[in-house]
Order: C-alpha cells, then sequence, then structure tokens
C-alpha cells in the first residue's frame, strides 16, 4: 500500500491561537502587542509563541517568520480583520 508522507517542509497543525498570534508575529508585534490584540495574557502570548516555534522547529522569531513563509502559513501584505483592533469597543492605551 502507498502511504502518504508529509515532506520535510509539510506545515503543522496550528490552533486558532496560533495562527492568529503568528500573524501578528509576522507583521512585527511583540509579547505586549499580541496579548492587546488578542485580548489575552503576556504569558498566554508567550505560551503560544513557544509552541509556535516548537511545532515550526525554530529558536527565535526571525526563525518563525522564515519558516511561516516558506510553509504559505502567511502572506506578508494580507492583514485579516480578525486580527486588528479595528472592532475594539474601546482604544487600548
Amino acid at each position: 500500500k502507498d502511504v502518504a508522507h508529509k515532506g520535510p517542509l509539510a506545515p503543522p497543525k496550528l490552533t486558532p491561537a496560533e495562527a492568529k498570534v503568528l500573524r501578528l508575529l509576522v507583521r512585527g508585534h511583540q509579547n505586549r502587542d499580541i496579548a492587546r490584540t488578542l485580548y489575552i495574557t503576556v504569558n498566554t502570548a508567550k505560551s503560544h509563541i513557544q509552541n509556535i516555534f516548537k511545532k515550526l522547529k525554530v529558536k527565535t522569531r526571525a526563525e518563525a517568520v522564515r519558516r511561516a513563509i516558506e510553509l504559505g502559513l502567511v502572506e506578508l501584505g494580507v492583514e485579516s480583520s480578525s486580527d486588528t483592533d479595528s472592532k475594539r469597543p474601546f482604544p487600548m492605551p
């Protein structure tokens, strides 16, 4: 039987929260900004980032960005309305 094998650059399965964090990470947001944008704590943002690093097999933000682009997990210049704070009922400081 033929068994389908994932190649070395097969995209990992990210949770919806990790995918949102990754999109913000690619756009250069820092942990605090990610937390505010997604209404999560900074520690939760850090946890998501560490999970992303493990899944992408990287150690730095720059490597995560490069790998995410290579794998087609994000597109440069494309902004998702779910990541932005345009729908916030009040501005965040």
